[in-house]
């Protein structure tokens, strides 16, 4: 009998702060801060800062700011059948 293991976790990374003025940007102009932030989650990648170096918040954010912060939990070990004898 062969098995192999698979070890899959979840990770979540966090990052430096940044600062925004919603005022510079039109599509953020008149919303709440509950509303830019749902506004930023489902948009990050289309997203791009006035003065960012990436072409995205998301890019602008992971490339250029350190990790302060990293929890790794759910860790969930499986044993699986490669091949029967």
């Amino acid at each position: 009998m062969k098995i192999r293991m698979t070890n899959s976790f979840h990770t979540t990374e966090v990052y430096e702060t940044i600062e925004i003025n919603p005022n510079d940007y039109e599509e953020l102009e008149g919303l709440s801060n509950d509303e830019i932030i749902e506004y930023l989650n489902e948009n990050g990648y289309d997203f791009a800062l006035i003065d960012g170096e990436e072409v995205n918040i998301v890019d602008e954010i992971r490339f250029s700011k350190e990790i302060v912060k990293e929890k790794t939990s759910d860790e969930d070990i499986k044993f699986i059948l490669i091949k029967e004898d």
